[in-house]
């Protein structure tokens, strides 16, 4: 085939300042996703103190940035834009370089298996036709089948920003320099977390750490791009390629 027709619609902005902030500034159409953008959980009146009473936010965040890049798996879900488009996502991915990845935008989906020596790809027809000419050809050659790519998607240049757990950790704990603040303690999914607020030209950037020895960031949200919510830490990460029957090999095709 000519070229591989892919999903690029999760790019730094996607979690963007999480922790210490992406680089980079926001575009109108990042400005216009606020509404995407969850409450904050309520501040808890009466919190025991924990591991991190006692630190500043910038030792916090320290600390997340260490427990979020140390990360063997994770499972990430969030909404965030992608032009003029919300782009809605639910990947796990492991440093092994498997993933399994959901990503919704524009009224198509895409589903990503990667295996440790494959990855397939399994796209509706609105995915496909929204990838112009070559994907409408493409959707059409695969009839609802996986496409099956050599390689892990980890590997790959538009997939390993999603799919490349050291990739996706480095992208969003990237320090901008900009200043933080910490919040009073809150409860989020019943734990009590610290709000670490960072505020800069690339707007204000809210991440939720686990105020617990092992201090990961649970939810981080953006006021311009969107949020996004970890979980699944350290969890084994099983994949399984789809049957042979139900795949079509990339060198296969001829387009």
């Amino acid at each position: 085939m000519k070229r591989t027709i892919l999903a690029a619609t999760l790019v730094c902005a996607t979690a963007a300042g999480v922790l210490t902030g992406c680089s980079g500034s926001k575009d109108t159409a990042g400005e216009a996703s606020t509404a995407a953008v969850t409450t904050s959980p309520a501040p808890v009146t009466t919190a025991p103190k924990g591991p991190l009473d006692g630190l500043s936010a910038q030792e916090i965040s320290d600390k997340a940035v260490a427990a979020m890049t140390a990360l063997t798996s994770a499972t990430a879900d969030g909404t965030a834009m992608d032009g003029k488009e919300s782009a809605h996502l639910h990947i796990t991915l492991a440093q092994s370089g498997k993933c399994l990845a959901t990503v919704a935008e524009g009224g198509g989906t895409v589903h990503i298996i990667s295996t440790l020596e494959y990855t397939y790809m399994k796209g509706d027809t609105t995915f496909w036709t929204s990838q112009g000419n070559d994907g409408t050809t493409l959707g059409n050659a695969l009839h609802g089948r996986w496409l099956k790519i050599p390689g892990t998607a980890a590997a790959n240049p538009d997939l390993k920003e999603f799919c490349d757990l050291k990739t996706f950790m480095g992208d969003i704990t990237k320090d901008d320099g900009g200043a933080k603040t910490k919040g009073a303690p809150t409860r989020l999914d019943g734990q009590t977390v610290i709000p670490i607020t960072e505020t800069g030209s690339h707007g204000k950037v809210v991440a939720y750490v686990a105020d617990s020895a092992t201090p990961y960031a649970l939810k981080v949200v953006d006021s311009g791009s969107g949020t996004v919510s970890f979980s699944g830490f350290d969890k084994p990460l099983h994949v399984y390629a789809p049957a042979p029957a139900e795949t079509v090999s990339q060198s296969s095709l001829s387009l």
